[in-house]
């Protein structure tokens, strides 16, 4: 994500083969951390994982294996090249 953050002009957080963050790294903070003050969070500066996550829920974790299965898709593609 840091890479996303400093080299991309607009990024797409993808879950389940949906879009559904789209645009600048800024923008995608900026909304995320309007939304945390709104429902009274203290974190003013999330970061791209932070918008990730959002994206993506809790799911993660509670469906088991979602999370898992993109690193290892990761992995394979950077093998691939």
């Amino acid at each position: 994500m840091d890479e996303a953050d400093q080299y991309c002009d607009r990024v797409a957080s993808m879950h389940r083969g949906r879009i559904h963050a789209l645009g600048t790294p800024g923008e995608q903070r900026s909304e995320l951390a309007g939304r945390r003050r709104a429902e009274g969070e203290a974190d003013p500066k999330p970061t791209l994982e932070d918008v990730f996550r959002d994206v993506a829920g809790s799911g993660l974790d509670e469906q088991g294996g979602d999370f898992r299965d993109v690193r290892s898709t990761r992995r394979t593609a950077s093998r691939v090249g």
